[in-house]
């Protein structure tokens, strides 16, 4: 009896570690394969998740985790070669917009030395080119500057109301002189929003201009709430842009014409979406029938 007890024990042991033995082997060899899949990875021959065939709840954790991770670095792979496009493509643009006016400055700067051409002519359009050079400067900047982690603005309750009523009033003239009438539609009763009035004035201005660039007629800017939302609507036709334009018509330096005739920086409408996602508000634009539409939403404020 006392034979057989050892007889059992000393089986019961052999079985154990045979198990044992066997489970170790087997999560060798699926960290071995783990690890193979992470090499594949890092040495970019595959883009593909970790897999495994397991019942062991440790090793399918490890591989969720992993997998997770994984993804993460994909995602900000990605965002960094378009980060890198962008940027590769805003210097571009920049020194394009940097180059037409300096290369015309030293022409008439050329003009001037051997008196071929009239001074009071030359200075004019010096000046002017002066000018274009300081604002797209200023803008690209200033974007920087909105752009950035550190760039704060002191939220506080303002009426949205007045502050559109006063813009769409210092464009006064400017409709008159491109010969629109808009039809403007703004709430009677205050609407407050939590937000910087220096910031949304120059949101409201942004928009205008940039409506009046384009603008063929049927301005139209609306004002309203909808379900403790404020919304700020401006419409016009506009048949020299496309739904392609429309996508993106926030991007830097973007000039929906097609051609960069130095009548803008292509930096206006992006100055208004950093200074909106730093007001914790909403911008978008949508296109239907000519009819190119930007609507910006807030949180209503009591």
């Amino acid at each position: 009896m006392y034979l057989l007890a050892i007889i059992l024990f000393m089986v019961f042991i052999t079985i154990f570690f045979v198990v044992t033995l066997g489970k170790l082997l087997m999560y060798k060899k699926q960290i071995r394969d783990i690890t193979s899949q992470i090499k594949e990875f890092r040495e970019r021959r595959t883009n593909k998740k970790i897999s495994t065939q397991t019942v062991d709840k440790c090793i399918g954790n490890l591989a969720f985790e992993i997998n997770e991770y994984l993804e993460l670095y994909k995602k900000n792979e990605q965002e960094k070669i378009v980060f890198e496009n962008t940027l590769k493509q805003g210097i571009a643009n920049m020194s394009h917009d940097l180059r037409t006016p300096l290369t015309s400055i030293i022409g008439y700067l050329r003009l001037l030395e051997n008196d071929e051409i009239n001074k009071e002519d030359a200075l004019k359009i010096i000046k002017n080119k002066t000018n274009r050079l300081n604002i797209l400067i200023n803008d690209f900047f200033e974007l920087s500057f909105i752009e950035s982690e550190d760039y704060e603005l002191e939220l506080k309750k303002v009426n949205l109301s007045n502050i559109l009523s006063d813009e769409i009033l210092s464009f006064y003239q400017a409709f008159e002189d491109k010969g629109i009438q808009p039809k403007i539609n703004i709430s009677n009763e205050p609407l407050f929003i939590n937000g910087d009035k220096e910031s949304l004035e120059r949101i409201v201005d942004n928009l205008i201009s940039n409506t009046l660039k384009y603008a063929e007629k049927n301005l139209e800017i609306n004002l309203e709430e909808c379900d403790g939302t404020i919304i700020l609507k401006i419409a016009n036709k506009c048949t020299s842009i496309d739904e392609k334009d429309v996508l993106h018509i926030f991007d830097r330096f973007y000039m929906a014409d097609k051609v960069r005739k130095g009548e803008g920086t292509g930096l206006g409408l992006s100055i208004v979406k950093a200074l909106m996602e730093k007001m914790n508000g909403v911008i978008k634009s949508k296109f239907e029938k000519q009819i190119i539409t930007i609507i910006c939403e807030w949180k209503r404020v009591n």
